[in-house]
């Protein structure tokens, strides 16, 4: 479904409009577990939004300490209303996680400088 859905979305509006959505596609087609992530707070806060990252950055934390590789997926939006219709919730989709072994084992990508991403004022 999400294939689908990218390709039209990358017919109407070119591939580089997509980002890095066909990489994740690979990593979702390859890994062994898929996690679709929701929000079922009930009164639309946006902390419970918060409440969904915090949790989805401790499983990820959680596979780290397992010797899994993971990866936070938020390109799941250009296929959310399929997957709304798919799994039939009334939730708020809020990303996926992709867990598996890596084939890139101690690769560490690159980071950019704290002082390129962050301002400290005194």
């Amino acid at each position: 479904m999400f294939y689908e859905e990218l390709e039209r979305f990358m017919s109407k509006f070119g591939k580089e409009e997509a980002g890095s959505a066909p990489w994740t596609l690979e990593i979702q087609r390859q890994a062994p577990v898929l996690i679709i992530v929701w929000n079922a707070g009930e009164y639309g806060w946006v902390t419970e939004e918060h409440s969904v990252a915090a949790a989805m950055q401790n499983i990820l934390l959680r596979a780290y300490d397992l010797g899994l590789a993971s990866l936070w997926i938020g390109d799941v939006f250009y296929a959310d209303e399929a997957i709304v219709k798919y799994f039939n919730k009334e939730w708020k989709l809020s990303g996926a996680i992709a867990l598996g072994y890596s084939d890139d084992k101690g690769r560490i990508p690159p980071r950019k400088p704290v002082d390129e991403v962050a301002e400290f004022l005194e």
